[in-house]
């Protein structure tokens, strides 16, 4: 690569670095954004960046008559920048601030076409329709049934219902050609587009929800925020609570938005239970559509309350009404500090393909006391999660307010809270341990610790001794 010799060696040695990072599939974080934008103030450092840009474009120019040595295509900005003045390397500048301040939430994808593969974030009860794609990373999903939640590079953020087919069509927009999905546009991903068979939906900021019955109608509802819809040679906008129906034959028209049957979230992975004095000490669960695999899976029994305790003294798997595994060791729930053991390992025999139902019989202890206790059953996936599956931030809310989990390669780890005040947010520093399936996050300055559980299967983070929403990945 071309070397400047004007600039001081600091100033060179990050300004190369900020190319190199350019030149590769990689993106530029807000941060590295504005910290280029300095340095091209510089006009030696303009003339440094153009010509290294005219050298990269000049690598392809050399390879392109030899088609095997060529192992990727020069991005769109090289060949951008290579007709350019040196005035213009200043605009490109400009161009980089101008996206820094349209996307003030997340990572910008400056100086390459940004992948148009959306990553599948988690999913609930799904059947393929045909083989299931190979990583988390896919541009069309097909389903039979069940619910898919994706992520557009973009960071807009859509939770396919089958049966449905949701087809990416770049960064920040998607087809559906049949199906309900909807969409929670974050803001750097204004003007995200959907494309249905009959028209376009362009976002203006907002959460709306899509159901497209082919050859028939599609319904479209405004959750939050406005959308604008392109259809029928018209152009249209629709606000919050307002819902049209486009049927193929007769047109568009105006419809109630409690007729827009559409989740907007995922359904929950677990199972309510609620247990009384006099209540049998057995209760059973079907679990049928959770069981997918063979392996060993985690059930886990957690309190949605404070009033009483209750201990568990088995839980037992079982196939078609028969017990075929169990776990009896003895737990309990109650208030945090008093939860103890409350995970149980059951596993399911590798002849899985048989028609089956699964069902979980938990085995209380007698009570010894009236109150009721109520909780919930959590089912975990198989693969058994490591250290480095936590790894990056993650968020939540608990108690009413938001917080942001981080966990970092050496065991330490971060937990910022929203608080009283607007735009202020309280850190604590906590250390964070694994045991087997278990992970204990441990803020510093409290005695009492959090004990969480990865589900690989839907990305996810439950808390096993809190009242608690999940963690859900954060995407910077």
């Amino acid at each position: 690569m071309y070397r400047c010799q004007v600039m001081n060696a600091s100033t060179l040695q990050q300004l190369d670095l900020l190319i190199d990072k350019i030149l590769s599939p990689q993106s530029l974080t807000n941060a590295e954004c504005r910290e280029l934008e300095n340095l091209l103030a510089t006009p030696s450092a303009r003339v440094h960046y153009l010509r290294a840009m005219q050298q990269e474009q000049a690598l392809y120019s050399c390879v392109e008559t030899q088609p095997e040595l060529v192992t990727a295509k020069p991005s769109p900005l090289i060949r951008f920048a290579v007709p350019l003045s040196l005035a213009a390397a200043a605009a490109i500048a400009f161009t980089l601030y101008v996206q820094h301040k349209h996307t003030p939430d997340g990572p910008i994808i400056a100086a390459q076409q940004a992948p148009n593969n959306f990553t599948i974030l988690s999913s609930r009860n799904v059947e393929w329709n045909g083989p299931s794609p190979k990583g988390s990373d896919t541009q069309t999903v097909n389903i039979l049934s069940g619910h898919l939640k994706l992520r557009h590079p973009s960071g807009a953020e859509v939770i396919v219902q089958g049966p449905a087919h949701y087809q990416s069509t770049g960064p920040n927009s998607g087809n559906i050609s049949k199906g309900k999905c909807s969409v929670l546009i974050t803001p750097q991903a204004t003007g995200y587009t959907l494309d249905y068979p009959e028209g376009r939906i362009v976002d203006l900021g907002t959460q709306f929800g899509v159901e497209v019955k082919p050859g028939e109608l599609t319904k479209l509802g405004v959750f939050q925020g406005s959308v604008e819809l392109q259809a029928a040679n018209t152009t249209q906008t629709l606000n919050t609570g307002e819902a049209l129906l486009h049927d193929f034959d007769t047109g568009i028209q105006s419809t109630s938005i409690s007729s827009i049957d559409i989740h907007r979230t995922l359904p929950s992975k677990t199972y309510l239970w609620s247990h009384h004095t006099g209540d049998p000490t057995s209760k059973t669960f079907d679990i049928t559509d959770q069981i997918n695999q063979a392996g060993t899976h985690t059930i886990a029994l957690r309190k949605l309350d404070d009033t009483s305790s209750i201990g568990i003294a088995a839980v037992h798997l079982l196939k078609d009404g028969a017990i075929v595994d169990s776990d009896t060791h003895s737990g309990r729930l109650g208030k945090a500090v008093y939860t103890r053991k409350n995970t149980y390992q059951v596993t399911v025999p590798d002849a899985i393909n048989d028609p089956a139902e699964w069902s979980v019989q938990v085995d209380f202890t007698p009570r010894n006391h009236n109150k009721p206790t109520r909780g919930d059953l959590l089912v975990v996936s198989p693969t058994m999660p490591k250290a480095s599956d936590y790894l990056g931030k993650w968020v939540n809310h608990f108690r009413d307010r938001r917080h942001v989990w981080e966990f970092r390669p050496d065991g330490s780890a971060t937990i910022s809270s929203e608080t009283d005040t607007p735009g202020q947010v309280a850190q604590f520093d906590a250390r964070y341990s694994v045991d087997g399936s278990i992970i204990t996050f441990k803020v510093t300055s409290e005695a009492s610790a959090f004990k969480m559980i990865i589900d690989k299967e839907s990305n996810e983070i439950f808390m096993l001794n809190r009242q608690a929403e999940p963690l859900t990945r954060m995407f910077e």
